[in-house]
């Protein structure tokens, strides 16, 4: 059965600026949101000549104040892996904005940045890019550079989830070009790394390299401790993927002691995964389920549902590796439901694929007893009929 790694982790911007990653096999997008978190200062404007001022402020007030709480009821289900019901929250305030603080106000902005990764994170690549178009129109306007740069770099993220390497590469290049005409070193530092990733994923594990040793040495130049361990990891799949299991072991170590120095819950749990799969590809499959548990505790602790659906099909994946399959339908089932519950329809359907190979394999087995006992249990713990998971019940 095959597991899940975790992707080549893409550094996209942030306003304000903070780096974050990507596991592009579960979302072909980003996990980081651009300013979900950040407190927009709401600035009140009058509209429409029906209300007195007062009331029209009153009133404008009021939305706003809507808007903000949607704001943070949208912070908490994207912190929890919950895009799919984020979206209609920041969609309501992108609307309320839009309506009280018009279409070129900065907090209106925001929320087109924000509901753009939403839909990246999702999948729906042709919603997200115009939203950034807008957002990069906005930026080139006001002279903004750096949020042209960071927009450019959000646009090359679309396509390179879609496998479009090389709008992706020409979007991260001007990007590049902009950090370093403006002396941004921590920007030029990301767009270096997101080039690397672009490379890795077309299997150009030297051209790869050489661009994240490039953003390495910068990162450590300027102090960027995050930015140094997310590369590191990086670092250490491109040898992960070339086969070569000790010098990844070696990054990937060198990684998570940086993750957990300050305080990277999601990078550290990511990259306990890959241990996982460095010690799962070798055949030591105790040592492999020692690093997916840590992992899946650190993804709970930190309330990422993404991370802990992959730690939950690993370990179901490694228990079906040794054929030990009432160990592993139990993870795949909560995998299952992870997935579907946060909306990721392709994960949650391999899965589901995974889920079928068990029971199939159960199935041969001979015991049909056993085997309808593990349909409905599956049945019961999915809320998905029996029928769908085993014939002829």
């Amino acid at each position: 059965m095959v597991g899940i790694s975790m992707a080549t982790q893409v550094l996209p911007w942030r306003s304000p600026v903070a780096l974050t990653s990507v596991c592009a096999i579960l979302l072909a997008a980003a996990l980081g949101s651009p300013s979900l978190g950040a407190t927009s200062h709401l600035s009140v404007t009058k509209f429409g000549d029906s209300l007195t001022p007062g009331l029209a402020q009153a009133t404008q007030e009021q939305d706003l104040e809507r808007a903000q709480q949607l704001n943070q009821k949208a912070l908490k289900l994207y912190q929890a892996g919950r895009y799919g019901e984020a979206i209609p929250l920041i969609e309501q305030v992108l609307s309320i904005r839009e309506e009280v603080l018009g279409p070129e106000h900065v907090d209106t902005i925001a929320s087109l940045n924000d509901l753009a990764w939403l839909y990246n994170s999702v999948s729906r690549y042709a919603e997200a890019a115009p939203l950034w178009q807008r957002v990069l129109t906005f930026y080139r306007q006001v002279g903004d550079r750096a949020g042209e740069g960071t927009t450019l770099n959000n646009i090359g993220e679309v396509y390179r989830a879609q496998g479009d390497y090389a709008q992706a590469l020409d979007y991260y290049r001007r990007a590049l070009m902009i950090h370093r005409q403006v002396g941004d070193r921590a920007g030029e530092s990301v767009m270096l790394n997101n080039i690397g990733q672009v490379y890795h994923n077309q299997g150009d594990y030297g051209q790869a390299l050489d661009y994240y040793q490039q953003s390495l040495e910068i990162a450590r130049q300027v102090g960027d401790r995050v930015g140094e361990g997310i590369t590191l990891y990086n670092i250490g799949l491109a040898y992960h993927d070339q086969g070569d299991y000790a010098q990844a072991l070696d990054y990937y170590q060198q990684a998570l002691m940086i993750h957990r120095q300050v305080g990277n819950q999601a990078e550290e749990g990511f990259t306990l995964n890959n241990i996982g799969q460095v010690y799962r590809a070798r055949g030591d499959y105790a040592q492999a389920l020692d690093y997916y548990q840590q992992a899946l505790k650190v993804h709970r602790e930190a309330g990422n549902r993404v991370g802990e659906g992959a730690a939950l099909w690993n370990i179901g994946a490694t228990y079906t590796d040794q054929k030990l399959y009432d160990q592993a339908l139990p993870n795949l089932q909560q995998a299952f439901v992870i997935f579907r519950d946060i909306s990721i329809p392709a994960t949650q359907e391999a899965v589901a694929k995974a889920i079928h190979e068990v029971l199939e394999a159960i199935r041969q087995q001979g015991n049909p007893a056993k085997y309808q006992g593990q349909c409905q249990a599956t049945a019961e713990a999915t809320g998905v009929a029996v029928t769908q998971w085993c014939e002829g019940l």
